[in-house]
């Protein structure tokens, strides 16, 4: 039987007498490695960043109760479970119209389908602290760039909102607290003084603040005496000067000894005497 050696040109005569065929092959193959390559690819994820800064702030509880000290690690850790909890993805949920609003049952308990929308949402959040900074870091990964800066914000706004609304509630709390704690100190302050002032009473006793009180008024009355004896010394120390010039000099009239503080004897007398002396310049200008 007699053998052929097949060399290019055979090849090549083969190829372009099917040639029709090996281009639908190829075409076919092309064709269906690319649909493979497209439906074998993985899913896109694109994440988003969100930070906020937590401020650590005195316990408001701490006026009125025993302070607990807790560290700003632990306040971060705190913020982080808090920030992760369902109450927080809840009303993001709902902002995000994932699922009704209202949506706990009377017990306070929440529904199958919320709570898988809710665990749903977490598994695409991750919250994580900034070095040793108080920022926290909120990272969201999805399919949809658009959602997941949606939900990263959602997050941190309704984080924000429920925060204050805690913070304002303690507040008002500790206000509470205090407003019981000053009427009631009020009280305890009233009635210890009408105790004591019953005390003063029975036993006869006079307050310090009144024993200053009459000491103080006592003072200014002997000032004020002591004020008067000054001016009448003043007076009576002239009265006796020009009593002295008189007895020195009698001649003239116009010796006056009047005092306002003398009796009413003394002020006769020295109205006679001074009717005396004008008698006598008068007669003295008559018979020289």
């Amino acid at each position: 039987m007699a053998q052929y050696d097949i060399n290019l040109r055979e090849y090549w005569r083969i190829l372009r007498k099917r040639k029709f065929i090996v281009i639908f092959i190829a075409i076919v193959l092309g064709v269906f490695s690319t649909s493979l390559a497209i439906l074998k690819a993985p899913t896109p994820l694109y994440t988003t960043y969100c930070s906020i800064e937590f401020e650590s702030e005195p316990h408001i509880k701490g006026v009125y109760s025993a302070t607990i000290s807790w560290s700003d690690a632990d306040d971060v850790e705190t913020q982080i479970s808090l920030i992760k909890g369902y109450t927080v993805f809840q009303k993001v949920a709902e902002k995000l119209r994932l699922i009704p609003a209202g949506v706990s049952q009377g017990d306070g308990q929440l529904q199958d389908h919320v709570i898988r929308v809710i665990e749903g949402l977490q598994s695409k959040v991750e919250v994580e602290r900034e070095s040793v900074t108080s920022i926290l870091n909120i990272i969201v990964t999805d399919t949809n760039p658009a959602f997941a800066q949606k939900l990263a914000n959602t997050i941190a706004l309704t984080y924000k909102e429920l925060h204050a609304e805690q913070q304002m509630k303690e507040t008002t709390e500790a206000l509470q607290y205090i407003g019981e704690q000053l009427k009631e100190v009020r009280g305890k302050l009233r009635r210890a003084e009408e105790s004591f002032n019953r005390f003063i009473q029975d036993n006869e006793l006079i307050s310090i603040d009144l024993q200053s009180e009459d000491l103080l008024g006592r003072v200014k009355e002997i000032q004020n005496e002591i004020r008067k004896l000054q001016e009448l010394k003043r007076e009576f120390e002239g009265i006796v000067k020009r009593l002295n010039q008189f007895i020195e000099n009698p001649s003239g009239s116009d010796h006056d000894f009047h005092s306002t503080n003398a009796i009413a004897r003394y002020q006769s007398t020295n109205d006679a005497l001074v009717a005396l002396l004008l008698k006598r310049d008068t007669l003295l200008k008559d018979f020289t």
